[in-house]
């Protein structure tokens, strides 16, 4: 401790107490600051921490003169235990008041550095990530300004799902390039991510140095860029021009994707590469019941998948004489939907196999007058299973090769029509899903960019379902979400409650900044103003100090390559 800059006076409470500030050449102290105390007790083995929330000016005025003195009002954050420094350092509660008349005196910025490289337990954090500095900057014990570095732990990030929010414009791809760079470039930890507008092409491709304005070299010495990147986008030729303009960094795996009917080996990856509501994932549900219950013997005869088979019972509802059928409960009308859905599906994403495709040849069906006009005769020739077109890929959508240790994948999917974003995204989710259930996969960090299209309150698809089992069960698998959100109030209610950590950044809205309020009272409680680039961290389990937190974030090591 340096010399002391005030003393404790007035009522004390357990929590809370005020000094007189003794001013000091150099040295103004500001709202946020840390000031530590020795405990009244065990003296410098128990050091006592506390924030400055609030100044105050008070005038005294005698007969000759007239005099203002500063106040610091201050929040007890807790004690340290410093008794055993070879082991923890946990921060402790302080359940007796300090005494008036105390000396206190500014913290020193190594040992709240150290104490911000500590778990919540007092251990050192093994794997930190490397997010920014404290906002403001501390005042240091000669009165300079000094910047605090903040870091989350790996597995804190991984024992939780974690919401990303602001408005738009604001930094949340930033922010998860950040994330991205420190889980992969520091340690291979494995991330999938869902990229609806191509921002995150430029993973990989570091910045050069003469680029980076704000990092030193000891700070850059742990991004090596050894990770291996591998993007699954629709225009592959596009995105490489991109990419070989800019040299260094990882080398891009870029490929277009599609799906052989034939790794349609589950009938719930069809319902949800097909439904576009709920309504119709249900259909597809039952559907696929009734084809598991009556055609188990034409699986095997015939070698086929639940997609040919699900388009051929679907037809036989379409050239059905009843409404409804009688064994699925499908209504004609929809029939004819889903039938023209997997029609699509066929022309753009989906590639029947050779099995598949002989099945549905000779598959015959008759149809009635009313059916030719809206159709036109024989469904499955008319509707396009068979046209002559170009193929795209071979199929490459498959988890052991979109998640591995030492990788990061984007699943760009900008070139796709809005409403089959969600559908191919489901699908993915849930077979992601399924094969880390499995133990097939490596636990990994799954990010969804634009989480309003996948888990609107508003409009509920089958991507809400996939985002709810993984919300439930992601954890204790090993498959944690990000999500990154403009507006909270439209994200359903039981996905959004589920987010342990949120980071969060400037927003305007009043309905958003009042949900906020309310789904994080306690914690939270009101938004303070945030300038771009200053973001509010709680729910951490692995954080020593108090919280929330307010971090300015780092410059970005990735360059921006969006066209």
């Amino acid at each position: 401790m340096e010399e002391h800059v005030g003393r404790i006076f007035g009522e004390v409470k357990v929590d809370e107490f005020s000094f007189f500030i003794v001013p000091l050449k150099n040295i103004i102290l500001k709202n946020l600051d840390i000031v530590v105390l020795e405990d009244p007790i065990f003296k410098g083995l128990f050091p006592i921490l506390a924030r400055i929330v609030n100044l105050t000016n008070q005038e005294e005025v005698t007969t000759s003169e007239k005099a203002t003195r500063t106040i610091a009002r201050c929040k007890v954050i807790g004690k340290v235990d410093l008794r055993f420094p070879e082991k923890a350092t946990p921060i402790e509660k302080v359940n007796y008041p300090l005494e008036p008349g105390s000396y206190v005196y500014l913290a020193k910025h190594e040992f709240i550095q150290d104490l911000l490289e500590r778990d919540g337990k007092g251990y050192p954090i093994k794997r930190k990530l490397f997010l920014g500095f404290l906002s403001p900057p501390l005042t240091g014990v000669d009165g300079s300004p000094r910047k605090l570095k903040f870091y989350l732990s790996l597995e804190d990030l991984a024992r939780q799902h974690t919401a990303l929010i602001s408005m738009t414009g604001f930094g949340k791809t930033y922010v998860a390039t950040i994330l991205a760079e420190e889980l992969a470039g520091k340690y291979g930890y494995p991330l999938f991510i869902v990229d609806t507008y191509s921002e995150f092409l430029g993973i990989g491709k570091p910045k050069p140095l003469s680029m980076i304005e704000s990092l030193s070299e000891d700070e850059l010495k742990d991004f090596k860029f050894n990770f291996k990147v591998k993007v699954y986008t629709l225009n592959p030729k596009n995105a490489l021009e991109i990419l070989n303009k800019v040299g260094g960094g990882v080398d891009y795996d870029v490929e277009g994707f599609s799906i052989p009917s034939s790794s349609l080996v589950d009938g719930e990856e069809v319902a949800y590469l097909t439904a576009e509501n709920v309504k119709e994932f249900n259909m597809l549900t039952s559907l696929i019941n009734h084809v598991n219950f009556t055609h188990a013997d034409i699986v095997k005869k015939f070698n086929v998948s639940y997609f040919p088979l699900i388009t051929a019972e679907l037809a036989r509802i379409v050239e059905g004489v009843e409404f409804r059928d009688i064994y699925t409960g499908l209504e004609k009308a929809d029939a004819i939907a889903l039938l023209g859905r997997m029609s699509m599906l066929c022309n753009s994403l989906v590639l029947l196999s050779k099995e598949d495709e002989d099945f549905l040849k000779n598959y015959r069906f008759s149809v009635d007058d009313e059916l030719e006009k809206g159709i036109g005769s024989g469904v499955l020739l008319r509707i396009g299973f068979f046209q002559e077109k170009l193929k795209p890929p071979p199929g490459n959508l498959k988890p052991e090769l979109m998640v591995k240790d030492n990788q990061v994948s984007v699943f760009d999917i900008s070139g796709l029509p809005e409403n089959l974003k969600t559908r191919i995204v489901s699908y993915c989710l849930y077979k992601l899903y399924k094969a880390r259930a499995k133990g097939e996969i490596p636990q990994f960090l799954l990010m969804v960019e634009n989480a309003e299209m996948f888990a609107s309150k508003f409009d509920v698809k089958p991507s809400n379902l996939i985002l709810k089992r993984i919300v439930n069960d992601g954890v204790k698998l090993g498959l944690t979400l990000l999500l990154l959100i403009q507006y909270p109030s439209a994200i359903d209610q039981k996905i959004i409650s589920q987010m342990g950590i949120r980071v969060i950044g400037k927003i305007l809205d009043k309905e958003d900044l009042e949900y906020l309020k309310h789904q994080f009272k306690g914690e939270t409680g009101k938004i303070p103003k945030l300038k771009k680039g200053e973001w509010l961290i709680d729910g951490l389990q692995d954080y020593l100090l108090e919280q929330p937190v307010k971090v300015t974030v780092r410059e970005t090591v990735t360059q921006k390559l969006k066209p």
